[in-house]
């Protein structure tokens, strides 16, 4: 026969129990240290963000011009050229996205640095497989406006998407909208046809990139005003 524990003993057991046990899972906390390194990503990769935004509008409002007024004989250089010019000034803002992009991701660790590699790598892939296709679509299409609509339709495809994967990776909203503006600016100028394509997306998508950079700015601006204040439990721990 059991004899009936006492109560010092069912409390010395259960203070055992309770000092040899895991402390139980904060929710708050592991969304509060996710948060936080969100936090810290975003803060390591967009304050780039801007002068991409302002490169590539300026690459695009430049390569996009000289192309498109010399295909309207506007200036005194042949298509040829200024398809030329058009391809320099592409490889050149690569290689620049490109060095920023690697500085971006310094100090970055885990899984966010795998995330931004692979972003990053996304970006000049894709481009391979673009020159790939333009060139087939430039052997198979005569029309030099018709190609031009074609080649430059699917390029812009590509990164209206991988603004969307972007913004949807980092959750950053400017991304998600500049995805969507690039896609619907896209539709627009195919519908326009082959001879103003080029006009419609130098003036639209250019207006875009413009409109990102001032968003981010603004937003740079006011995480730099923003001093972070931690977060107290009601144990007292930050």
């Amino acid at each position: 026969m059991t004899q009936p524990s006492s109560p010092e003993s069912e409390g010395k057991a259960s203070g055992t129990a309770k000092d040899g046990a895991k402390p139980a899972f904060d929710l708050r906390e592991a969304l509060d240290l996710a948060d936080a390194t969100q936090l810290d990503v975003q803060r390591a990769l967009f304050p780039y963000a801007s002068f991409l935004y302002l490169l590539w509008g300026t690459t695009y409002l430049l390569g996009y011009g000289v192309l498109y007024c010399s295909t309207r004989g506007w200036l005194p250089v042949s298509k040829e050229s200024g398809l030329l010019a058009f391809f320099v000034l592409m490889v050149i803002a690569i290689i620049c996205s490109t060095f920023v992009s690697i500085r971006a991701n310094v100090g970055l660790r885990g899984t966010n640095a795998f995330q931004g590699k692979t972003y990053g790598w996304a970006w000049p892939l894709g481009g391979m497989v673009i020159g790939a296709l333009s060139s087939a679509i430039a052997n198979a299409v005569p029309d030099w406006n018709q190609r031009g609509m074609l080649i430059n339709g699917v390029a812009i495809l590509m990164v209206g998407l991988l603004y969307l994967a972007g913004g949807a990776l980092w959750r950053a909203v400017p991304m998600v909208v500049l995805g969507v503006w690039f896609l619907a600016v896209d539709v627009l100028a195919i519908a326009t046809g082959p001879e103003n394509y080029l006009l419609v997306f130098m003036t639209l998508g250019v207006a875009g990139l413009y409109a990102a950079a001032v968003v981010e700015i603004t937003r740079n601006r006011g995480r730099g005003r923003r001093s972070p204040t931690p977060k107290v439990g009601r144990d007292g721990r930050t």
